[in-house]
């Protein structure tokens, strides 16, 4: 899966706080453990920073508020800026490398759910 930019800015109204903009980042369906994040970072001497895979099926949604980085799969890594929105795999190889003197994004996490106990089985006597 490659990573995507996010859409434009729509106007919206009726939120019982006046007027504002909403911008749409990404819809996941189903089930599963998420997790969410803000990200900080600065540029370092240990860059590109790999991270492992992690279960089959996660996905890393990442909205950049300042700065810019290189996110992604260890092939096919994305450059992102300050606004810039970007979904990658999280279950193979991936890196993150800041390109700017500091980094702030926020980051969500999914998961799918997965089944943690054995069925139970109840016998008729």
């Amino acid at each position: 899966m490659q990573p995507i930019s996010a859409g434009c800015v729509e106007e919206l109204a009726g939120f019982g706080c006046g007027e504002g903009k909403e911008r749409l980042l990404d819809e996941t369906y189903g089930s599963g453990y998420v997790r969410t994040l803000l990200l900080r970072l600065e540029r370092g001497r240990t860059e590109p920073r790999t991270v492992d895979p992690h279960a089959p099926g996660t996905l890393h949604h990442v909205y950049v508020i300042t700065g810019k980085l290189r996110i992604g799969p260890v092939n096919e890594p994305v450059e992102l800026s300050a606004g810039d929105f970007g979904r990658f795999p999280g279950d193979v190889a991936h890196q993150v490398v800041c390109l700017s003197e500091s980094v702030t994004a926020h980051m969500a996490t999914t998961i799918p759910q997965v089944r943690r106990v054995r069925p139970t089985v109840v016998q008729g006597t």
